[in-house]
């Protein structure tokens, strides 16, 4: 039991003094280098797929409403027509 306190204690001891100097140019504030500019261009690209998908599966989605629209009673009259001739041949 001390022995896991003393590990935590030197885990939060160590996570409490990292110098500024490790950090990455996001997180030290120099946002105008070629790092911030990559994961920037990164973060948009990531952006461009995620809505890209997004859009693709809403267009999918408005186009089963519309096709269910313009379908359904064509179905329903394929129904109507099976459930008599099931009723006429019983």
């Amino acid at each position: 039991m001390k022995i896991r306190l003393l590990l935590v204690l030197v885990f939060v001891m160590f996570l409490a003094f990292t110098p500024d100097a490790e950090a990455c140019v996001a997180c030290f504030g120099q946002n105008d280098g070629k790092m911030a500019q990559g994961m920037n261009a990164g973060i948009f690209s990531l952006l461009a797929v995620i809505t890209s998908v997004l859009i693709t599966f809403m267009v999918f989605m408005v186009f089963i409403v519309r096709r269910n629209a313009k379908y359904s009673h064509v179905m329903l009259e394929e129904a109507e027509r099976i459930r008599l001739q099931s009723e006429a041949t019983v």
